[in-house]
């Protein structure tokens, strides 16, 4: 029985990396068709269309669900989350317009750098402090052109266990576009009570964590909103609040939230054909567990025969 769910799960993972592989290819013809869009605000919607399908299409070829609780408002806001994975990007862009602040290495990353660059994305070299000086008026000018900024002010990536010490200089621009704080709690919430399934950190690379994921069955992700704060007095004291809340939404297990808005992802060509492919299986199982008797006791009445004579 163990080797056949090893069997079940491998064949899961190559057809869902299959499709990740394919999303990926026709990632990167739409944003060599994005470089012809003319300049300007034309190119930003077709490149915010695009991140959001392909962030939409990568959940889907991986299995993964999204389940959110509460809204993020209409109004500009600077959107604080807890980091726990690369997935957390493409979560967020699946459900809502935002830009967000990304470490500058992703800036050379092939095609995912470009999509980012059209989308307005706010560099940061987090290996010098001054920079902080550089990023906080542009965030604040985001803020104030009407689109909300997401921030993981941990500053890396971590279990989902808990919450490191959040970093308050970026909660400046809130003060500054005068902008409340909308904080969002990821947690897993992917099935066998793993609660850090969906994690990426430490020394696993990213291909070995796309691999992990990809092999998992029922892998949810759990976001829950909560209201935006009133505008920013104090980055120190709008930090502290923004991670309380965090981790006492992260405290909660993710079964004792109440059925809210869930945006659940679609079975993926991948998922239907593994499931038929394990139903197939679950059928020719039972046909030899109904065959077996049929065939032993004719065995056996062979053998009776012979004896009597």
């Amino acid at each position: 029985m163990n080797l056949l769910n090893e069997l079940l799960t491998s064949i899961r993972a190559c057809l869902r990396l299959a499709l990740v592989v394919g999303v990926l290819l026709l990632l990167a013809a739409a944003v060599l068709l994005i470089i012809w869009v003319p300049p300007g605000a034309p190119r930003r919607a077709v490149a915010q269309r695009v991140a959001r399908w392909a962030s939409r299409s990568m959940l889907h070829a991986l299995g993964l669900s999204r389940h959110v609780y509460g809204d993020v408002p209409a109004s500009p806001a600077l959107l604080v989350a807890n980091h726990m994975s690369w997935l957390d990007i493409p979560i967020a862009l699946a459900s809502w317009p935002c830009a967000f602040v990304a470490k500058r290495e992703v800036r050379g990353w092939p095609v995912i750098g470009t999509l980012a660059e059209e989308l307005g994305v706010i560099w940061i070299d987090r290996s010098r402090l001054r920079d902080v000086r550089r990023v906080v008026p542009l965030v604040a000018s985001t803020l104030r052109g009407g689109t909300s900024v997401l921030l993981f002010p941990e500053g890396t990536t971590t279990s989902g266990r808990s919450v490191l010490p959040f970093r308050s200089a970026l909660f400046e621009s809130a003060k500054l576009a005068r902008v409340g704080v909308v904080t969002i709690a990821y947690q897993d919430g992917t099935a066998g009570g793993n609660v850090d399934a969906l994690s990426w950190c430490g020394s696993e690379t990213l291909w070995a964590n796309i691999r992990r994921v990809a092999a998992l069955r029922c892998a949810r992700m759990i976001l829950t909103v909560d209201t935006p704060s009133v505008p920013v007095l104090e980055r120190k004291a709008a930090a502290r609040i923004a991670r309380i809340t965090i981790a006492t939404r992260l405290a909660h297990s993710p079964r004792s939230l109440p059925a809210a808005r869930p945006a659940v992802v679609r079975p993926t060509l991948g998922d239907r054909m593994f499931e038929e492919l394990l139903g197939r299986l679950r059928r020719f199982r039972q046909q030899r567990a109904v065959s077996s008797p049929t065939a032993n006791d004719s065995r056996n009445a062979t053998v009776g025969a012979a004896r009597d004579q």
